[in-house]
């Protein structure tokens, strides 16, 4: 962990980063935050207790995960419909192409 990252509760990180703590949580069940790394439990055991986060790297995860979706988004954007013909729609295609 570096010192020169901003170390923040979950309601300062959540107010800078404009997301929910929904999102965090999400982030945290997904394993895309991970402890150690992205956050620290401010407690004896480790894990029960008050998590600090770090700002810039919550904020590249994302960033991360808002990249992924934008490329998944164009992606189903360019696949486009299957078109299908009935034969009276071929019989009525090939007299207008002749």
């Amino acid at each position: 962990m570096s010192q020169s990252q901003t170390w923040l509760e979950i309601e300062p990180l959540v107010q800078l980063l404009c997301c929910s703590k929904r999102n965090i949580y999400e982030f945290k069940s997904k394993r895309l935050l991970k402890p150690g790394i992205h956050f620290y439990a401010a407690g004896v055991s480790g894990e029960k207790g008050r998590h600090v986060y770090s700002l810039e790297l919550v904020r590249d995860v994302l960033l991360e995960q808002t990249a992924k979706a934008a490329k998944l988004k164009v992606k189903s954007k360019s696949i486009r419909p299957i078109e299908s013909y009935d034969d009276g729609d071929i019989d009525e295609h090939i007299r207008g192409i002749q």
